[in-house]
């Protein structure tokens, strides 16, 4: 292991030993491009930084167009990690699962590539800074392996699946799993072979439900100091499941409350992003550093066509619904129309409705 550490092991460009971390796939770059516009806007221009991307597919031209918003005391690198999951994961099959990329699992590979640093900042892509990154940087490591914030949501998520965290992935205390988006990782205290080794059984024997989120809890359980919920603001479970607020117990709640009052991160965990739903909570910060990204107009033509779209297919639930009942005032104003124009324009409307109802079916009605 020590030679493949060797091979992949970043060296640190800046004095502090610090490095900032994302993990996309070439889809996802439009959406980072606003994460990464946030930590811009954030960082201390008297600081240099190591920001790197990890990654399998991005090209040379999407690092230029990301490039255009950085500042000159950042050190951004793209890092190819086909051949490093290649030799440190060659026996584990890591996959795509719900709204989880493949992209994901990289961040497993951290302790090796950032083995010569001291902390290492990983920043999941759909979200939005909103104060200083260095107040991460500026927390003591003591004895800890990382830190991070609460998952509210984990729980509910894994019942879904009809498996309690003990369960899957034995934890003892399920409301200390935290959420792995936004992960502070205190380098200095992780054997990194050990770490490895962990990752492989865990996938191996236990059940996986959140992806490498569950991997990580597991192994790095009672081992990660546990921050408030203002470091990791996790936005929209309340619009995705009913009594959300409810099922938290009071600290639980209050922590939530607290971080939604007091954001330092914007994350915008599950399906509903700023990009495809006007019902994305929070969405303003993300609308806010869109416009320094150069995906700005794209982001926007995305959210314009998912809300024409949607607007259709209520369209067409409305019609659907009612259609039998158009079809018989059709047939009734069609034997009432050789006695006025009126009944004529009643006629005509009931026929395009019903007419407009099989147009829309052909495009939504297998989807719905």
């Amino acid at each position: 292991m020590l030679d493949v550490i060797e091979k992949f092991a970043q060296a640190p460009q800046n004095p502090f030993g610090n490095a900032i971390v994302f993990s996309i796939d070439k889809k996802f770059i439009p959406y980072f491009s606003v994460t990464y516009a946030s930590l811009v806007a954030n960082l201390n221009p008297k600081l240099t930084y190591d920001v790197f991307v990890l990654n399998t597919d991005l090209t040379e031209e999407d690092f230029q167009r990301i490039s255009c918003i950085s500042t000159g005391n950042i050190n951004l690198k793209f890092i190819n990690v086909k051949d490093a999951v290649s030799e440190i994961y060659a026996d584990i099959v890591f996959y795509e699962a719900g709204i989880w990329s493949l992209a994901v699992w990289y961040r497993l590979l951290i302790p090796v590539l950032f083995k010569k640093y001291s902390k290492v900042l990983y920043l999941d892509s759909d979200l939005c800074i909103t104060e200083s990154i260095d107040v991460f940087f500026n927390l003591p490591s003591e004895k800890y392996c990382c830190a991070a914030s609460r998952d509210a949501c984990a729980s509910i998520f894994h019942n879904i699946f009809g498996v309690s965290l003990k369960d899957s992935i034995n934890i003892e205390k399920p409301e200390d799993y935290f959420n792995s988006g936004i992960l502070l990782w205190f380098i200095e205290n992780i054997n990194t072979e050990k770490f490895v080794a962990n990752v492989k059984d865990v996938i191996r024997t236990k059940t996986i439900i959140c992806s490498d989120q569950d991997v990580l809890n597991s192994i790095f359980h009672g081992k990660c100091k546990l921050l408030d919920a203002s470091y990791n603001v996790q936005v929209n479970q309340v619009v995705c499941h009913r009594g959300f607020i409810e099922k938290l117990s009071n600290s639980a709640r209050q922590d939530y409350i607290f971080g939604l009052r007091n954001p330092k991160i914007v994350h915008y965990v599950t399906h509903i992003k700023p990009w495809n739903s006007v019902d994305c909570m929070m969405s303003d910060y993300f609308w806010k550093f869109a416009s320094f990204s150069p995906y700005c107009y794209d982001l926007k033509k995305e959210l314009s066509t998912t809300i024409e779209n949607s607007n259709r297919i209520n369209r067409f639930l409305y019609i659907a619904v009612n259609r039998r009942i158009f079809a018989i005032k059709q047939h009734f104003y069609s034997c009432l129309r050789p006695f006025g124009s009126r009944y004529e324009k009643k006629y005509s409307k009931y026929k395009a409705l019903l007419s407009e109802y099989y147009s829309l079916l052909s495009v939504f009605g297998s989807n719905i």
